[in-house]
């Protein structure tokens, strides 16, 4: 066998004898491309198809204050951290054990609801769904993928009421334990508040502490006492100057000394009284701070009990309405097309990889016809490898 002589000149490949040939073969880029094509469309038929349907929820960020009566206020800030919350409780498995029960009940009209699934039903589940938020907005996107269109719009609405049916459910079961927190805090401070407020009134009562405008009755005698005291030292005064004035007359009159006598003892009965009336004042005083406490005491017990009685009243309210923190603001539709197998996608990545590998074949050959290289000389390497790789009988 001769080996083939090739022309130095056809060793050389340019970019102009490359599109030569891709000219010259097109039939055979064009049936890889359409092989391509096949193959995709192949796979597209033998593909199961997923359809995925959506549903939109507006979330609700304001929280339910159960010891304020303040209403609360929607932040306008961006809260990633109450939308977190949702979307964790949107694919929790409580929610799914709803929307599993719901979907059971209307596979299988007539039979018992079924109440209880396996962890590896929840998970398999949980793996069609997904939950995304809108942009910045306060809307969820729920997702549900299925191998029919109507299952998977259908999973996602009862997914969406699940959720708000939970949701709905632990608001009232906190409201309703807040409500029997605050009913037996109120019955507890009913009778505290009774109490506190007669021994308010005993303690007052018992001790006289009664008020004339803005002063005590032993206030007010303790003025009067200063003034009659002012009064009877100025006659003390008067009737002492008077008797001094007797005695430098040696003429001592018995009128005068009575009547400086008479002054000097209304002047001690008045500082006794006066005594007596100032320890009165200062006692009264030590009960009057007893009996402010005991009032600020039985104010307060009794400012608590109205709060409390007013933030029941609030909650019983709430109890009585839909107190739902989402809503629904779009149904999941049945999707007209599948999400999965990709058809356009997948013809078009067919046709492209087919044309690239007919594109590849074509300068294969144009480097192995430039080199010289044919089937009849590579078939001696191929014999030769294969002789080498028998065993003599040597070995044998």
């Amino acid at each position: 066998m001769h080996d083939v002589v090739v022309d130095p000149e056809d060793r050389e490949i340019d970019f102009r004898k490359i599109l030569n040939a891709l000219f010259t073969n097109a039939r055979l880029v064009i049936a890889a491309a359409g092989l391509g094509v096949a193959l995709a469309v192949l796979l597209i038929v033998v593909s199961n198809p997923a359809y995925k349907a959506t549903a939109k929820v507006l979330i609700d960020t304001r929280q339910q204050n159960i010891l304020s009566s303040e209403e609360l206020v929607k932040s306008a800030i961006f809260d990633t951290s109450a939308i977190d919350t949702q979307v964790e409780l949107l694919t929790s498995g409580s929610v799914a054990r709803r929307a599993l029960a719901e979907l059971s009940e209307k596979s299988t009209p007539g039979e018992t609801k079924r109440e209880t699934f396996t962890d590896k039903e929840i998970r398999a589940f949980l793996a069609k769904l997904s939950v995304a938020r809108k942009g910045l907005t306060y809307v969820l996107d729920v997702t549900f993928s299925a191998r029919n269109a109507a299952d998977a719009a259908n999973a996602a609405n009862v997914i969406v009421k699940a959720y708000i049916d939970e949701a709905a459910a632990a608001d009232t079961s906190a409201a309703q334990k807040a409500n029997a927190w605050l009913q037996g805090r109120i019955k507890n401070l009913e009778p505290q508040v009774i109490r506190l407020e007669k021994q308010m009134q005993d303690y007052r009562a018992v001790n006289g502490l009664v008020s004339v405008g803005e002063q005590t009755v032993e206030e007010r005698n303790l003025v009067e006492y200063i003034g009659q005291l002012g009064l009877a030292r100025a006659a003390l005064a008067e009737a002492q100057a008077k008797r001094d004035l007797d005695q430098s007359k040696s003429a001592v009159s018995l009128q005068s000394q009575d009547a400086y006598l008479i002054a000097k003892t209304k002047v001690a009965l008045l500082e006794r009284g006066l005594d007596t009336l100032r320890g009165e004042v200062v006692e009264r005083r030590e009960k009057e701070l007893q009996l402010q406490e005991m009032e600020r005491e039985a104010t307060a017990a009794k400012e608590l009990y109205a709060l409390l009685l007013k933030r029941q009243r609030e909650i019983e309210a709430q109890e009585s309405r839909s107190a739902a923190y989402a809503r629904v603001v779009q149904e999941a539709l049945p999707p007209a097309w599948p999400s999965w197998p990709p058809k356009a996608l997948l013809l078009l990545a067919g046709a492209f990889i087919g044309f690239v590998a007919g594109v590849l074949l074509v300068v294969a050959r144009l480097v192995a016809s430039a080199r010289g290289v044919t089937l009849h000389s590579l078939r001696p390497a191929f014999d030769g490898g294969i002789r080498d790789a028998r065993p003599t009988g040597r070995d044998a």
